[in-house]
């Protein structure tokens, strides 16, 4: 709530916009600083210009909105902002999920790609199972939708989100080659998973 702007008719708060406005660009910096910081960019320099565009933002805020209803000009800069801040809570929830994995990996001995393929992929997949469950008894045309879900997701996710994350892993190692090592056999889990799933998909259809 305090970096998220809420524009909804019934929930709006001029206040809270502001704050979060506010707060956004620092709250980004701050990421920054412990995530992404690795030219070693000064931590005040990080601050004061997240400090200024936020105090910016929520001085913006302030004069063009009012404290009876939500903006109804440059909407969709709000709602920009908004999805912007929600995939950085997200990120920040599944990075610190991934460090949790890799801590119970350490402690019961388990390889981190059998827990990627096994706690996390599930645990990853439960929102999708309980929205095509619900979408697929609502009707015909709901089932050819979770159908179509159930492979557009995924292949959204691989082409979309491991594409950039490789072309970002490309970048960051420029000029050097990205390698992918395989000391410990994963590779070999992650391909014999895909092809049972394969497999257990082209008998289903």
């Amino acid at each position: 709530l305090l970096t998220i702007p809420v524009i909804e008719e019934e929930r709006w708060s001029r206040p809270l916009a502001v704050i979060s406005c506010t707060l956004a660009p620092v709250f980004i910096g701050c990421i920054f600083l412990v995530h992404c910081n690795e030219a070693k960019v000064s931590t005040n320099k990080v601050l004061e210009i997240s400090g200024s565009i936020g105090i910016l933002l929520g001085a913006v805020a302030f004069c063009s909105t009012e404290n009876a209803k939500p903006p109804q000009r440059f909407l969709w800069f709000w709602l920009a902002g908004g999805f912007f801040m929600s995939i950085v809570w997200f990120y920040i929830v599944a990075d610190q999920l991934v460090v949790c994995l890799e801590m119970l990996g350490s402690i019961f001995h388990i390889n981190p790609t059998i827990l990627g393929l096994t706690v996390l992929a599930w645990g990853n997949s439960i929102g999708d199972l309980v929205a095509d469950i619900a979408l697929a008894c609502s009707g015909r045309n709901g089932v050819k939708i979770v159908v179509a879900g159930c492979y557009a997701g995924p292949l959204f996710n691989t082409v979309i989100g491991l594409g950039l994350s490789l072309a970002v892993a490309c970048w960051s190692s420029y000029p050097e080659p990205l390698m992918i090592s395989d000391d410990d056999g994963s590779l070999f889990f992650i391909i014999g998973f895909l092809v049972a799933g394969l497999a257990w998909a082209l008998i289903m259809i």
